[in-house]
């Protein structure tokens, strides 16, 4: 394996890691003496460090959650950064995963009982940036890598229309904010597990031609005439 396999692989199991993150919501929620809604209760009460309105009791957990899954966006987008777009959009591309990254491990260091404007500058810059990042995906992979494009795409529009919703006062903000930031951890858990069984089907796939005793057209030997 070269450098850039080495990098992919690592690339592609951080990515899928974010699978623990929707873990760690559940395993969260579970512990509260109330119920918690994913419905009503926003994502945010499950960090907050105090009991007073609301009460978490693995609040620690949730919030090293949030930092976690903000570092696994940073650095799966570096070490996959050859499978984001070329070009001028690269660096966007790279930019704003980091922002997201970033922002997104904030919210676990700033809790909302910290107050809403520290708060929400902590979140707000992934609320915006994850949508852009995954639109600049789809724009810059369409002809390259079309059906990661197409997943982006997907992702993309499902997050934006979980933001329309927020306009609607008779819509539950638990369930709109989901819709709003879920889509990204989802896009990495799909995208990180699509890199690495791309690369054990490149590593397995030819030997088992071999064994089967498929030769390769390089080496194959010109059919005899006749007999």
């Amino acid at each position: 394996m070269t450098t850039y396999d080495y990098r992919r692989f690592a690339g592609g199991i951080v990515w899928t890691l974010a699978i623990g993150y929707l873990l760690s919501e559940t395993l969260t929620a579970e512990a509260w003496t109330t119920p918690y809604s994913f419905v009503y209760n926003s994502i945010s009460d499950l960090g907050v460090t105090t009991c007073s309105q609301v009460c978490s009791p693995l609040h620690s957990f949730m919030n090293l959650s949030f930092v976690a899954i903000g570092l696994l966006m940073t650095v799966g987008a570096i070490l996959l950064r050859g499978h984001l777009p070329r070009g001028r959009l690269h660096g966007w591309t790279m930019t704003l995963a980091v922002v997201t990254g970033l922002s997104t491990a904030a919210t676990g260091l700033f809790p909302a009982n910290y107050g809403p404007m520290i708060h929400l500058a902590a979140v707000l810059p992934a609320f915006v940036a994850r949508h852009v990042v995954l639109g600049l995906v789809a724009w810059g992979l369409w002809n390259r890598r079309r059906w990661t494009a197409i997943w982006s795409t997907v992702c993309a529009l499902a997050g934006l229309a979980g933001g329309v919703l927020l306009a609607f006062p008779n819509m539950h903000f638990g369930l709109t904010e989901r819709i709003i930031l879920y889509p990204l951890p989802i896009w990495m858990v799909v995208t990180g597990a699509t890199v690495l069984l791309s690369m054990v089907r490149r590593a397995v796939v030819p030997r088992v031609r071999l064994a089967q005793g498929v030769e390769s057209p390089q080496i194959r030997q010109p059919a005899s005439v006749g007999v």
